[in-house]
């Protein structure tokens, strides 16, 4: 009877999946105090090598006018047309399970040229470096 409790148990002690296989290397601080960081693991390319999905955070816990404590962003970068599509938005805080998921309907995702200059900028050139 014990093991069984342990097994039950010790299957409440695993984290989420989104904490398994990232790497999160530092993109930018913003002057808010938000740090920015991209997956190293999480790049990958489509079929045709020229759509490449990558996954950000936003890391809002020393910045005060963010009401969460951090934000996921999941974009597709065209490197050929220099633009970006975001995918899904995840914003979530580190304590007591308070979450909000955004999926973009596939019919309202449009790609976009970030602003010179904005975080998107770097990560379509984090993900074009490839």
């Amino acid at each position: 009877m014990k093991p069984k409790f342990l097994l039950i148990a010790a299957a409440f002690l695993v984290p989420p999946s989104s904490t398994f296989a990232q790497n999160w290397v530092r993109l930018a601080i913003t002057p808010s105090k938000t740090v920015f960081y991209y997956d190293a693991d999480s790049i990958k390319l489509n079929e045709n090598r020229n759509i490449i999905s990558i996954l950000t955070m936003a890391d809002h816990r020393d910045d005060n006018s963010i009401k969460k404590d951090f934000t996921e962003v999941l974009f597709k970068v065209n490197c050929p047309n220099l633009n970006l599509s975001q995918i899904h938005i995840y914003k979530y805080n580190a304590g007591p399970k308070d979450e909000e998921r955004n999926y973009i309907n596939p019919y309202d995702r449009f790609f976009y040229t970030p602003k010179r200059g904005n975080i998107e900028e770097k990560i379509l050139d984090v993900a074009c470096a490839l």
